[in-house]
């Protein structure tokens, strides 16, 4: 009766290890589609930006929000996403910078190199980019503005057939 036992404690064990070493947060190109807010830290400060991803057929393609350098809607083309890695490059006159980093947890965060920041060869010196996806906007409220904890209005009897009724 104890081999039994102890058999079983070995199996369920061997169970609860194999299962928790399956992959963790894996997430598709899907979960990088929307809008990302957030900011590059500098040596000097910081500056907010907004990135739109958005699916082109099988890829990703973005554009770049940042006000505070004048820049608006900044095509990025094509983005990368091998999960976790996020790979992407903005073209300027000044040279491609391009982002390296991650997604995790609703978060993309990494380090932007190349440009005018070829030079920097200490990568902790690099500016640090932080994004958090936005919050998607909650659905209308079915109440009229004002009105709290009350009941959601009601269709009038009326207004639809029973085949419109019972369709829905």
């Amino acid at each position: 009766m104890t081999l039994l036992r102890s058999n079983t404690l070995r199996a369920l064990a061997l169970l609860s290890f194999l299962g928790g070493c399956g992959p963790r947060d894996v997430q598709t190109a899907g979960s990088l589609v929307g809008e990302w807010k957030g900011h590059v830290a500098w040596r000097d400060g910081t500056t907010p930006l907004v990135l739109h991803v958005r699916a082109d057929g099988d890829s990703l393609a973005a554009t770049l929000d940042a006000p505070a350098l004048g820049v608006s809607a900044q095509p990025i083309g094509r983005v990368s996403f091998d999960s976790p890695r996020v790979h992407f490059a903005v073209a300027d006159s000044a040279g491609t910078v391009a982002f390296d980093g991650w997604l995790r947890r609703g978060l993309v965060v990494g380090a932007l190199s190349g440009g005018p920041l070829a030079a920097e060869t200490n990568r902790a010196l690099l500016p640090q980019l932080s994004l958090k996806q936005a919050v998607k906007p909650a659905k209308p409220s079915p109440w009229p503005e004002g009105v709290v904890g009350a009941e959601p209005p009601l269709e009038s009897a009326k207004e639809r057939s029973l085949a419109e009724w019972l369709a829905r």
